[in-house]
């Protein structure tokens, strides 16, 4: 009887050991998958996709407001005389970017972007801070142009965006030499 009793005991003993996991092995396992996600954070790069597509939305946003004052500019060109049209006027510049302005008939330029009239030239220049994180910030830049490629100065050719590196200029002269 003792013996059946010990057999039945042991039994018991055997059949708990086999019913689940015991700390450590589940340990390992968070540590692994610890290991796993880590690995995969290091490899996407959050910050830095997010950077690139900061970089994305600017220069496409400088991209389109370009193309609708270039759109303001070809049709206006006509029947306006250049001083007027690569200007703030209101009403006739095709920088009037004022509510009901004259860009305003020709769509509604992205947010965000720095629309300026270069006095004294026939420029108009559309600018964009990109991303401001890491060691070298990006800015982009359109110009709107009769004078052709421009020397010096960071502006780009007329009707191209032109990313540049650094901190955007606080000054139209600085964007639009």
């Amino acid at each position: 009887m003792i013996d059946k009793l010990r057999s039945h005991l042991e039994g018991m003993r055997g059949a708990k050991k086999d019913k689940g996991f015991t700390l450590v092995e589940l340990l390992v396992v968070i540590a692994i998958i610890a290991v796993l996600v880590l690995i995969v954070i290091v490899a996407i790069n959050p910050i830095q996709r997010l950077a690139d597509a900061a970089d994305r939305r600017a220069s496409a946003n400088v991209r389109s407001t370009g193309t609708l004052i270039q759109t303001c500019i070809t049709q206006r060109a006509p029947t306006t005389s250049s001083a007027v049209l690569y200007s703030a006027t209101a009403g006739t510049g095709c920088a009037d970017i004022a509510a009901g302005g004259t860009l305003s008939t020709y769509g509604t330029p992205a947010n965000g972007v720095t629309i300026e009239a270069n006095a004294g030239t026939t420029d108009i220049c559309v600018s964009q801070q990109g991303a401001t994180s890491g060691a070298t910030p990006h800015w982009y830049n359109y110009r709107a142009s009769t004078n052709g490629t421009p020397t010096g100065g960071v502006s780009t050719a007329a009707g191209s965006v032109q990313e540049q590196s650094g901190t955007m200029p606080g000054s139209v002269a600085g964007r639009c030499p």
